[in-house]
């Protein structure tokens, strides 16, 4: 029998206060059973939100962390405040996150196993995450934390980095392209290279999000062997220049290209280059807005391998 659907929460309310909403419902329909399959938890929480990314890896990240288990464990034994901050300090230390953030994906969690109904499964505790490194007491050596991990180099990772560098350079080449290429007075021909430069940033504003994604779901499987990591940091290295460099660089190209052109022609630019190009920068500017979000996204993940992997 299909669960009934989620009462629809007020369209003002933030993306964290959907992510809430949502997930206590999926624990008061499904009880434990969907805590026990966080794949499942995500794309349910990922439909239903239609946005709240953040939020949502908050959620489920914990989720993989036995969470649940840990609240069921000590719900109703140990009193509310104290649970609350023993279970933020874990998310603090295990999965990295400021301490606004830990309380409050804390706080959903508990209220979401709150409304769970009694009788639900029980929650089978997922396998424990490899540590993460510490630093040694003096004249100690760094722990190996990831040592579960093989030795070698994650082919799979680079390439997902390397594609990242491609596709940052392919971005910033069309847009210099535009900015420095051939200008035509002609309407027509301002319309058709209009069409190329939204048709270009379209589908690398598309590759990038699904880059973005892949990057933050799957991490590398492999740990570099020392005389392997400088072949592994530079992909890693060159993924994070190259994706701020396109809103840097792109913008400098942009500007110095409607410049050199007004120049140029001068006066006889007139009306339909000046609408032409100013039509032109809302789209580049909705594509920096864009990038931007999924770079973020795209380098955190990148940014906590280097961390992990390489300390």
């Amino acid at each position: 029998m299909a669960s009934p659907a989620p009462p629809s929460p007020s369209p003002t309310l933030s993306p964290a206060e959907r992510a809430r909403h949502h997930l206590v419902h999926l624990t008061g329909t499904y009880g434990f059973e969907i805590c026990a399959d966080p794949w499942r938890c995500e794309a349910l929480l990922r439909d239903l939100c239609g946005g709240g990314g953040r939020e949502i890896f908050w959620l489920i990240s914990a989720l993989r962390q036995n969470l649940v288990a840990d609240i069921r464990a000590a719900l109703g034994n140990t009193a509310e405040p104290i649970l609350l901050a023993r279970l933020t300090q874990k998310l603090v230390e295990e999965l990295g996150l400021a301490s606004g953030p830990a309380q409050w994906t804390a706080e959903v969690w508990i209220e979401a196993v709150r409304r769970a109904p009694v009788s639900s499964t029980t929650v089978t505790p997922l396998p424990a995450p490899p540590p993460l490194p510490s630093w040694p007491a003096p004249g100690e050596a760094l722990a190996d934390a990831w040592a579960p991990l093989p030795r070698g180099l994650d082919r799979r990772w680079l390439s997902l980095c390397l594609a990242s560098v491609v596709l940052s350079g392919a971005a910033l080449a069309l847009i210099t392209w535009i900015a420095f290429g051939p200008v035509s007075l002609q309407p027509r021909d301002w319309l058709l290279t209009t069409a190329e430069l939204t048709i270009g940033l379209a589908v690398f504003g598309l590759c990038d999000f699904f880059l973005a994604r892949a990057v933050e779901r799957q991490g590398p499987r492999r740990r570099p062997a020392p005389a392997q990591a400088p072949w592994a940091l530079a992909p890693e290295l060159l993924s994070l220049i190259a994706q701020p460099a396109v809103l840097v660089a792109g913008a400098i190209v942009w500007i110095a290209g409607w410049i050199g052109a007004a120049h140029y022609f001068g006066p006889t630019t007139g009306f339909t280059f000046e609408l032409g190009r100013a039509l032109q920068t809302v789209i580049l500017l909705a594509f920096f807005y864009k990038w931007a979000g999924w770079m973020t996204q795209l380098q955190g993940a990148i940014a906590t391998t280097l961390v992990r992997l390489h300390s």
